[in-house]
C-alpha cells in the first residue's frame, strides 16, 4: 500500500512491448562482456516464459508445413507448440552420443 500511495499514474500504463528497456541494457551488457555476443538492448525481447519464447519464434521463422527434427525423447511443450503451428516433426532417437 505504501508503494501505491506514492506511485505516478505513468505506473497504471502499459510498459514498452520489448520489455523494461534498463533490463534489456543490463541484458545486452551481460551479453557482450560474459558471451562475446555483439548485441543492443533494442535487439532483445523480455517474454514471460520458455513457452511464450518458443511460440514467437515458430511464427516468426517457420512456415506451416514445414518439417522440423527434434529429439526424442525431447521437451514435450516445445512439440506441442510446434504442432499446433502445423509443422511436421520427424522424433530422431537420442542414445548416449546425442541425437
Amino acid at each position: 500500500m505504501r508503494h501505491s500511495r506514492h506511485s505516478h499514474a505513468s505506473a497504471l500504463h502499459y510498459g514498452d512491448p520489448m520489455g523494461v528497456l534498463e533490463l534489456r541494457e543490463a541484458i545486452a551488457t551481460y551479453l557482450r562482456t560474459s558471451r562475446g555476443v555483439h548485441c543492443e538492448a533494442h535487439q532483445i525481447m523480455i517474454v514471460s516464459g520458455s513457452q511464450q519464447a518458443l511460440d514467437l519464434s515458430a511464427r516468426l521463422v517457420l512456415d506451416p508445413e514445414s518439417w522440423i527434427w527434434m529429439e526424442e525423447p525431447g521437451y514435450r511443450f516445445a512439440r506441442n507448440v510446434l504442432s499446433l503451428h502445423g509443422c511436421k516433426i520427424a522424433s530422431i532417437p537420442v542414445d548416449y552420443e546425442g541425437l
